[in-house]
């Protein structure tokens, strides 16, 4: 391990902050995801959500996610700070990673960026909230202290970040044996490895004691959701064609190149000692292709691949000592990463199977919105800028009455939304609470679907439905707003608002 230099880690954190400010700008602060609405809304009123009125999205599957963010809007007091929060998740993520790749591996700025972009989820999950970025950055932290010493207090530290993070997810335990692995490759012993697992256990036994983590909602929520992930398999087009080629998008094309050629090479060129730490990292890793049996989503890989581009380096090394040629190994590879911002490449399309666009990306689906082979550049500049996807239509309809509620003269006012749009619970129901966040409003939640928010001309009472309106047993006033198609608003009363 090279002596770690005050110089390094100023380099470091200076591509940390440029990395945020990257992600901060380009970041989606609305929610045009879908699942990042269903997760913000219930962490801007989460007394709510323990009272039961509210619903979150698989809440005991990642309980500290909605503390956390619930603690952010507290302290801040806007959902923007919960939205770039996944931007600084990643990028203190990311700054570990190229901090080891420059100091441990020594590669220089550029070939390090270039290790870290073969992953080009990286960045797409810094641009949306996500409950995956704050275990990720963890992840990634535990990673560097067992690879900076196996000494018992950072072994301890390593096991408590473990812990966090499978309280922030519970889907991140499965990186355990990854890290134990490479604890154990780096030399640590069975008690120091103990050590850490126990850390683990202590933080996640805390966590139940505290009534944060419920480990038989978690369970169910499993079951649910791969019950749910096999459902959508079948019936909604996600073929095994469909989630190849979610797989095909997991690295860039020089990402895939380092996997085959770049292992191959270094298995060729490694001595024993060196086979076999890859050899037991690589039991260690086992446990993280579970998800590639109904990958719906890159991100679920993501707890391994924020330590890929460590094993990149020493792949990228392999090719340079079978090649002969180190600098041109590696300038080719910094160049055939860099095509790959500009220019898109589907090889799964039909023949000749290689098709190249510039400035353009080939879109695949996912859970987690668009993504592309090659082209990652422009990807990622569009991502708070994509129109018609899932709920953008809901959040023009919620901005629009957000704004007519500013001007509100009228002591109550009826929100009757269509039954399958505006309905509580809906993307639109939820867009319209953040779109409120946005605006000052902290609204009161009395009941289901029924919200109040209070103004200087009164009460201004939002209801959701009009089971919800009926269920508050209220006289409204003489305003009384539905929303029809096309998501525009319609007075009934034209002194409803001013």
């Amino acid at each position: 391990m090279n002596v770690y230099r005050r110089s390094a880690w100023w380099e470091s954190a200076a591509f940390g902050v440029i990395l945020f400010l990257f992600l901060a700008y380009l970041s989606d602060y609305d929610g045009d995801e879908g699942d990042d609405i269903n997760l913000v809304m219930p962490m801007l009123t989460l007394a709510e959500v323990h009272s039961g009125w509210i619903w979150a999205y698989k809440y005991d599957w990642q309980p500290l996610s909605y503390i956390f963010g619930a603690g952010l809007y507290t302290v801040f007091g806007t959902p923007a700070a919960i939205f770039v929060s996944s931007a600084a998740a990643m990028a203190l993520a990311t700054t570990v990673i190229y901090h080891l790749l420059r100091t441990t591996a020594g590669v220089n700025p550029l070939l390090a960026l270039a290790l870290i972009l073969t992953v080009p989820e990286i960045v797409f999950t810094g641009l949306y909230y996500n409950s995956s970025s704050a275990p990720i950055a963890a992840i990634a932290w535990a990673g560097f202290l067992v690879l900076r010493s196996t000494a018992g207090p950072s072994v301890l530290a390593a096991g408590v970040l473990i812990g966090l993070a499978a309280l922030l997810r519970v889907d991140f335990l499965m990186v355990s044996p990854l890290l134990a692995a490479i604890a154990c490759a780096n030399g640590a012993k069975l008690l120091q490895v103990t050590k850490m697992a126990v850390a683990a256990i202590l933080v996640l036994a805390a966590g139940i004691v505290a009534g944060i983590l419920d480990p038989i909602g978690a369970w169910d929520v499993y079951v649910f959701s791969t019950e749910q992930a096999e459902s959508k398999a079948e019936h909604h087009g996600w073929d095994d064609f469909l989630k190849h080629r979610v797989i095909a998008v997991i690295f860039s094309p020089a990402g895939w190149a380092l996997l085959f050629l770049g292992s191959a090479c270094w298995a060729f060129t490694a001595d024993q000692q060196q086979r076999r730490r890859g050899l037991i990292i690589a039991i260690g890793a086992l446990p993280m292709a579970l998800p590639l049996f109904n990958l719906l989503s890159v991100k679920y890989m993501m707890p391994a691949l924020i330590l890929w581009p460590l094993p990149a380096a020493l792949f990228l090394k392999g090719i340079e000592k079978a090649v002969g040629h180190p600098k041109l190994v590696r300038a080719s590879f910094i160049a055939g990463t860099s095509l790959f911002l500009f220019v898109s490449a589907d090889p799964m399309k039909a023949r000749p199977f290689v098709r190249l666009a510039i400035g353009d990306s080939i879109l695949v689906g996912s859970h987690d919105g668009p993504r592309s082979h090659g082209a990652y550049l422009n990807r990622w500049l569009e991502v708070s800028k994509i129109e018609g996807y899932r709920p953008s239509g809901y959040q023009d309809g919620a901005t629009e009455l957000a704004t007519r509620i500013e001007g509100a003269q009228t002591t109550t006012l009826g929100f009757i939304g269509h039954p399958s749009h505006f309905r509580e619970g809906s993307f639109a129901w939820r867009a319209l609470y953040i779109r409120l966040a946005y605006a000052g409003y902290r609204p009161e939640v009395p009941g289901r679907g029924h919200l109040i928010l209070q103004t200087p001309g009164g009460p201004v009472h939002l209801f959701a439905d009009e089971a919800a309106a009926s269920a508050a047993n209220l006289a409204l006033g003489d305003c009384l707003v539905r929303l029809f198609t096309g998501w525009r608003l319609e007075l009934l009363n034209d002194q409803c608002v001013q």
